[in-house]
């Protein structure tokens, strides 16, 4: 018998990227890709989520704007430029996390990744307004949360100073497959670590704020290990998920069983 032809490969679905080199007037907008705009597939959101991975992770709100000339990042984009200490000739790499969240990378003319501090309230430095807060203000934020801290002090009792210097939480990160995009399982090392075997559900809250409520379900055919279930494919539909994305999940806790997911 002659040998079968093989299948084509299927091609990776990646996620779209655009870069800027800051030129001309840059302070207080910035011009978006008409090419980069069509990837809003549905109704051009009026604000992003901008994050960056400096001193923590760092994130802005900024306002988008279509006018006769193009799409602009408007409102919110002068406090990026200053916390991030943009100058002219820096180059910056953004990348479409989902249709309402972009990650920025800058480089500056030494054609490296640019050394940037952010100063914030406790170095006294610019408040920021709400709009933008360190990796460890976001943690100590949590955990003074009664609703989110199942265990501690009673709700209204202050935090103790050592509450900020709790060890990170337990973190599940890997890059998806095709059969994840239904169902997940949780590594038997995590579950321990988060307490995961009595809880039946957990609500996984996405970088911009928006919550899905998932089920935990027990399985026992094979092996005993925990799958998140009912609620996840609604989770991966509406992040715009593709197998070979990468997904971090911090397990938090607390009575809703909190768990933080971020596209890498």
């Amino acid at each position: 018998m002659g040998r079968q032809p093989s299948k084509p490969k299927k091609k990776m679905i990646t996620r779209p990227y655009f870069f800027k080199v800051l030129i001309g007037d840059f302070s207080t907008k910035l011009r978006v890709p008409p090419a980069f705009v069509k990837n809003f597939k549905e109704t051009l959101p009026t604000k992003v989520l901008l994050k960056s991975d400096y001193v923590g992770q760092l994130s802005w709100y900024v306002k988008m704007k279509k006018t006769k000339s193009g799409c602009y990042f408007t409102d919110g984009w002068p406090k990026i430029v200053r916390d991030l200490e943009l100058k002219l000739g820096d180059f910056l790499v953004f990348r479409l996390v989902n249709e309402g969240t972009l990650k920025a990378v800058v480089f500056d003319r030494t054609c490296c990744e640019k050394k940037i501090h952010i100063r914030s309230k406790r170095d006294g430095g610019d408040d920021h307004k709400g709009n933008v807060m360190e990796g460890e203000d976001i943690k100590r934020r949590h955990a003074d949360s009664p609703e989110e801290d199942g265990k501690g002090a009673a709700a209204g009792a202050p935090a103790s100073p050592s509450s900020s210097s709790k060890k990170a939480p337990p973190r599940l990160e890997k890059p998806l497959v095709k059969h994840e995009m239904r169902c997940l399982s949780i590594p038997t090392r995590v579950a321990n670590e988060a307490r995961q075997w009595t809880r039946e559900s957990a609500v996984i809250r996405g970088s911009n704020g928006r919550k899905w409520r998932v089920v935990i379900k027990l399985r026992t055919k094979g092996y005993r290990r925990l799958d998140f279930s009912t609620g996840w494919s609604s989770f991966i539909r509406d992040n715009g998920l593709s197998p070979g994305d990468t997904l971090r999940l911090d397990f938090k806790g607390g009575r809703d069983n909190l768990i933080e997911a971020e596209v890498l």
